[in-house]
């Protein structure tokens, strides 16, 4: 019996995105596969399957993310399954791609990642097509359950489970982000005002975000902006100011090395600031220039 491939994600929230099922990439231009590297100059075939889920619904939620139950909070969440459709196995094929997975925990890696990537198109065109600026990309850090497989056309039309993988790393806690912002004291200390916020940081957590997704002039962009606007709104002329904008400008335009470097030595700075305690100011210029 012909099998197919599949890779399925359970986010730990439910997305804005809407039910069903969608063939990727249907204009048939020629593309790089990310999963096998593979370019294709025919309509994919592959299929991204979203379906929303109650926690707690017992039997549903268990068929749509593998057999197991959610470890969540939260009261839904969506599951995402990319099914490799163009590209059929027989039973020595699938059986052979199982053993692969089950010795390679890099080649998992790869497919999660290749799941994350088709998942962040779907967000970003929804985001830019209705203007929604508070719906933003996954990462790994968003999932609670990852899984890679093969079953049966009609087991995955159910959204059952096949003979399959835990592609989670081991040393991931799968949390929710209830479980994730259960300590509290960050947000008890922002609403007792003991905990200053500052909108330069928005900018700079957004620069973190577009670096992630391989987006780097937007980064930069964002970087420079909340640098600039850091540095107002900690003083122009004061040694944490002075230290944001240096970092900064030795990042420039760069690789996502040297934005992500800068990025977190910005951070390093507000975290000095916030303990009162400043910052070693040549050391930090030091470090976000290089």
């Amino acid at each position: 019996m012909t099998r197919l491939a599949y890779v399925r994600i359970g986010i730990d929230r439910a997305l804005d995105l809407p039910d069903g099922r969608f063939v990727i990439a249907p204009d048939g231009s020629t593309h790089d596969d990310r999963v096998t590297g593979e370019l294709s100059a025919r309509a994919s075939g592959d299929v991204l399957d979203l379906r929303r889920v109650e926690a707690g619904s017992g039997k549903r939620l268990a068929a749509a993310a593998g057999g197991r139950r959610a470890e969540s909070g939260g009261p839904e969440h969506t599951i995402a399954t990319i099914i490799r459709a163009a590209t059929p196995l027989d039973r020595r094929g699938a059986a052979a791609a199982l053993e692969q997975w089950k010795r390679d925990a890099d080649d998992l890696g790869r497919w999660v990642d290749a799941a994350l990537a088709i998942v962040n198109r779907a967000i970003r065109a929804h985001r830019l097509v209705w203007r929604d600026p508070y719906l933003v990309e996954l990462t790994g850090e968003d999932l609670w359950m990852a899984c890679v497989g093969h079953a049966s056309a009609q087991g995955l039309a159910a959204g059952t489970a096949g003979d399959e993988v835990d592609a989670l790393p081991q040393q991931r806690a799968k949390q929710s982000v209830g479980d994730r912002a259960r300590p509290g004291e960050v947000v008890a200390s922002a609403l007792a005002g003991t905990l200053p916020l500052l909108q330069g940081e928005e900018l700079v957590a957004f620069a973190a975000r577009e670096v992630n997704h391989g987006r780097l002039q937007g980064a930069a962009a964002a970087l420079a902006a909340g640098a600039r606007l850091l540095s107002a709104e900690l003083g122009r002329g004061s040694l944490d100011g002075a230290a944001v904008e240096e970092i900064a400008r030795g990042a420039g335009n760069g690789s996502a090395a040297a934005l992500l470097a800068a990025i977190s030595g910005i951070q390093d700075v507000l975290d000095g600031w916030r303990s009162g305690g400043g910052v070693e100011g040549r050391d930090v210029m030091a470090r976000g220039a290089a």
